[in-house]
């Protein structure tokens, strides 16, 4: 017969498992439950492949809360908009903890840090699980692309969350060009080149073809043994030394030239010297001669009143002449009394 359960032993038993339960909930997640969270929203239009409900969400490297929510649309978005709809939770009492007070939490805030540059971008958490988690941080000057209608700043938290905008990952950026890249690389027409490449081998073939190689080589071969003759000619060989001979007496010849230059430099300055002393003078000659020539000077009226003395005298020395070719015997017999009347006065001559 088996022996009855002890009930009291049981009781105990359960009535500690719920004790353990209820301290362990107090100790662990009395902090959870009265925290406050806040529910923001991010559009990606990176694949969120590895990104999971539970993902961290980082802020600067410091986790602040995580994914709670993967969408495929939202009512607000567009026809042709294909972004991927991610909700994060930030649990404001963790950025307490971490130092960040009234960051995110507070409405006017967000919509000046939104203003600022906040982003959010999807990072790897680990390369070789491929998970990926949630990172914000501050990227000043960066654009920023809204899905859905902005509410106002100061919007309590409520259906339409408060939107952070988004940018590329540095892996989807990578991703985009290479693909890109691909695709202009398969545009490349390597087919119509490769038969353009083949008609240029055969004319260049064809051409070679063509050449005579055995003339060619026999011509340089003519021209090498020519060269090789000049570069032996005696003549060529003394070039050098001939050169050398010529510089020095191109040299010799200039310091000459210069032992000369001095010497002639100040003869030259010499008779230069002399020479404005002669022009000096020259001119000083020219100005007197002006001086005696101008009009009322003395030389010109002595020189007008001996030169009207002159002509009288000649006026006088004529009619002299004249009565003597009438009269020859007039110097000794003397002058006829018929003739005693005045003679006429003499012309006035022109001043």
């Amino acid at each position: 017969m088996s022996k009855p359960a002890n009930t009291s032993l049981i009781g105990a038993f359960v009535l500690g498992g719920i004790l353990l339960l209820v301290v362990g909930i107090g100790l662990f997640g009395a902090g959870r439950f009265g925290a406050k969270k806040l529910n923001l929203i991010c559009y990606f239009e990176d694949s969120v492949n590895g990104l999971d409900i539970g993902s961290l969400v980082k802020f600067k490297g410091v986790t602040i809360g995580k994914v709670t929510r993967l969408l495929l649309r939202t009512p607000t978005q567009g026809e042709n908009d294909n972004a991927v709809p991610v909700i994060i939770e930030i649990d404001e009492k963790l950025m307490a903890a971490r130092g960040i007070v009234d960051y995110l939490t507070d409405g006017t805030k967000r919509g000046i840090v939104l203003e600022e540059g906040l982003r959010a971008r999807l990072q790897p958490l680990s390369i070789i699980t491929g998970q990926l988690y949630v990172e914000l941080d501050i990227y000043p000057g960066t654009s920023a692309t809204y899905h859905q209608p902005r509410p106002p700043k100061d919007t309590p938290q409520g259906t339409n969350l408060m939107e952070v905008p988004t940018l590329a990952s540095n892996l989807g950026t990578l991703m985009r060009a290479t693909t890109v890249t691909l695709d202009q690389f398969s545009r490349i027409p390597f087919r119509d080149m490769g038969e353009k490449m083949n008609r240029i081998l055969a004319q260049v073939e064809e051409g070679i073809g063509l050449l005579d190689f055995a003339g060619i080589n026999t011509r340089l071969m003519a021209i090498a043994n020519s060269l090789d003759s000049f570069l032996k000619d005696p003549h060529l060989q003394q070039t050098p030394a001939t050169l050398h001979a010529t510089m020095q007496t191109l040299q010799t010849l200039g310091q000459k030239l210069a032992d000369k230059t001095d010497p002639l430099a100040r003869d030259i300055e010499a008779t230069a010297a002399i020479a404005r002393e002669t022009l000096e003078v020259i001119n000083q000659a020219g100005a007197n001669l002006r001086n005696l020539t101008q009009p009322g000077a003395p030389l010109p009226t002595t020189l007008q009143g001996t030169l009207r003395q002159l002509a009288d005298t000649a006026y006088a020395v004529r009619t002299l002449a004249q009565y003597l070719q009438r009269h020859p015997n007039a110097l000794v017999a003397g002058k006829p009394s018929s003739e005693d009347r005045p003679a006429p006065p003499l012309p006035q001559s022109r001043q």
